[in-house]
């Protein structure tokens, strides 16, 4: 038993004797040996063949899929999750060095926190793919990367409902999210779009959407610079930045629930930008185009427990030793609290 767990962990201190101990007892206890040769009926072989999922079934997995392998693992080979990854076209792989077969024990932490986060983000989809997709997945992919590609070369592009008037708000979901695989980097956060009634009216747009921030976007606080001409159409916003202490699951938050959560309130700059020739689209043309989010920047944080009032809050914006504009957090959807709210119901639900 202690030869065979050593093959299973890259870390053999993870591997004792009072480990295999366990194992073995749980090996003989009464009715397992049976229990497991019932899963197995002779001819052993092709019981376990019959286990087999053949590589067509696999591949016709229209699923969201999160896939992690040890690159050690001398269990399963890497190359079969490689193969997976190759045939299922919803999927992500999450590959760990100085890894074994215990991926979920060996890397804990940072398990948890794939699981969790692919999770959070499947609920983020769920919520708002209630209507059917009206464009196939090819063309799915195929603007995605028009649109990746016009934010990469910095070549501005017709808005995707001019050429597509179908375009629905599933669509636009999906085409930013697979503009997010492409862009291959990790999310840290979320931003809302359109909180202010004023804004939504300006921009002719019914209610607020959400944007994925990514760990490339962020632009330092002291030391960061974003030159104007890398971006098509820079325009920075003043925000209010909330990071709490725990993740909010589940729909049904209210204020006291996501006040209860703690955490810490930024002040921050958005540059929002936008990937089509001018600031003139349909809300779905917004969504397709991550809320129109570019970069931005964290101020120094500030316990939520501090911060009192979130609606009295006042927000100045100067530059060059003139005040440029200014607002509230009562501004946003009423109240910026009820922001985080909408956040937690659209991202976590």
């Amino acid at each position: 038993m202690r030869s065979m767990l050593d093959i299973f962990a890259y870390d053999r201190t993870l591997v004792n004797d009072e480990l295999a101990r366990m194992r073995y007892e749980a090996s003989i206890r009464p009715g397992f040996q049976e229990a497991f040769s019932q899963m197995f009926p002779a001819p052993g072989q092709r019981s376990v063949d019959g286990l087999a999922s053949p590589e067509a079934g696999i591949g016709a997995l229209s699923h969201q899929t999160l896939i992690i392998h040890g690159r050690e693992d001398k269990v399963i080979p890497l190359a079969n999750s490689y193969r997976l990854f190759e045939l299922i076209a919803k999927s992500q792989l999450h590959v760990f060095g100085q890894c074994g077969h215990w991926t979920q024990i060996e890397h804990a932490a940072r398990f948890n926190r794939l699981v969790g986060d692919f999770f959070a983000e499947a609920a983020i989809y769920s919520n708002f793919l209630q209507r059917p997709m009206s464009l196939l997945t090819s063309t799915i992919d195929q603007l995605a990367r028009a649109l990746w590609q016009a934010e990469c070369g910095l070549l501005p592009i017709d808005t995707l409902s001019f050429r597509y008037p179908d375009l629905n708000e599933t669509d636009a979901y999906e085409i930013a999210r697979q503009k997010m695989k492409l862009r291959g980097r990790a999310t840290v956060g979320y931003k809302l779009g359109y909180t202010s009634a004023a804004m939504r009216q300006q921009m002719n747009i019914d209610e607020p959407n959400y944007g994925v921030l990514s760990e490339d976007i962020g632009v330092a606080q002291d030391s960061g610079e974003v030159a104007f001409d890398s971006l098509i159409h820079p325009l920075v916003e003043p925000e209010m930045a909330v990071r709490l202490d725990r993740q909010l699951a589940g729909g049904g938050h209210d204020r006291q629930s996501v006040l209860l959560a703690g955490g810490v309130c930024m002040p921050a700059l958005e540059i929002c930008d936008t990937r089509y020739r001018e600031y003139v689209f349909k809300a779905v043309d917004n969504i397709v185009d991550n809320s129109s989010s570019a970069r931005y920047v964290l101020g120094a944080p500030h316990a939520i427990s501090s911060v009192g009032d979130f609606r009295r809050i006042q927000v100045e914006f100067w530059a060059d030793g003139k005040l440029l504009d200014q607002g509230r957090g009562s501004n946003s959807n009423g109240w910026s609290v009820d922001c985080r709210c909408l956040a937690c119901q659209q991202t976590q639900s």
